[in-house]
């Protein structure tokens, strides 16, 4: 009697990236810092908002400026040229827009960073890193897996934080009875480079390892992330025989 092994169709890429995308979501990390990032994200935009508003009526008003006595003819000139900068309500604007839209930036890099690294630590921490590289002996597909993860899990964090800010942001402004900036590019460009950073800082922290974990990786000698020391060191310390 024989036996016919039926293969498992499907594209072995996405199946990594599935699995490690149910990594993720299967421990408690991502939901936590989910809940961190709230009030960090509602206090930057408070502050934002607070700053933009001092900013916008004292570039509306439109009391003439007078010259302050005894002043000299350099430093007159200045003052002038900073009065006239603060009062130009476009310039403003633009850059309130840029400011409340982009409000938690720094905080919500850290944490997508410490994601992007506990993508790779959760592997030791939970002991799945044998099984894993017994289904899928090749490095690089499980390194593709992560990285994929670990970027759309930025995205993730980067749609939630934008949509945030953007509802908040076009309230604000129409309170204000001002135009809510997202026609101007600077604006645009600032909120675009915003989710560039989401991702980078992503894969940034999939390359910070803590050398202990680094050493015992499966991945090291063939991770091709080299740029931080971690990683190099690692591979070659591997590559010179030591264990």
């Amino acid at each position: 009697m024989t036996t016919t092994t039926i293969p498992y169709v499907g594209v072995p890429g996405l199946r990594l990236i599935r699995s490690e995308v149910r990594k993720i979501f299967s421990t408690n990390a991502w939901w936590l810092f989910v809940i961190a990032s709230l009030p960090i994200t509602g206090i930057a935009l408070l502050a934002n908002m607070a700053q933009a508003r001092d900013q916008l009526n004292f570039a509306r008003d439109t009391t003439p400026f007078e010259a302050p006595q005894g002043v000299p003819p350099d430093q007159l000139a200045q003052i002038q040229e900073e009065f006239a900068r603060q009062h130009d309500l476009h310039r403003v604007l633009v850059e309130s827009a840029a400011n409340i839209y982009t409000s938690g930036q720094f905080f919500g890099l850290v944490l997508v960073m410490l994601l992007g690294a506990l993508v790779i630590t959760n592997e030791f921490q939970y002991q799945t890193a044998t099984a894993t590289f017994l289904t899928t002996p090749r490095r690089s597909r499980v390194v593709f897996g992560k990285l994929v993860a670990g970027i759309g899990l930025a995205l993730m964090f980067w749609v939630l934080a934008q949509a945030a800010t953007l509802i908040t942001g076009l309230i604000f402004f129409k309170n204000m009875g001002l135009d809510n900036g997202l026609g101007e590019w600077p604006v645009q460009r600032a909120i675009i480079f915003n989710g560039t950073a989401y991702l980078l800082w992503a894969v940034f922290g999939l390359d910070r390892v803590p050398s202990s974990a680094a050493r015992s990786a499966p991945w090291s000698p063939g991770w091709p992330f080299t740029w931080s020391g971690t990683s190099a060191a690692s591979g070659s310390s591997c590559s010179s025989g030591r264990t």
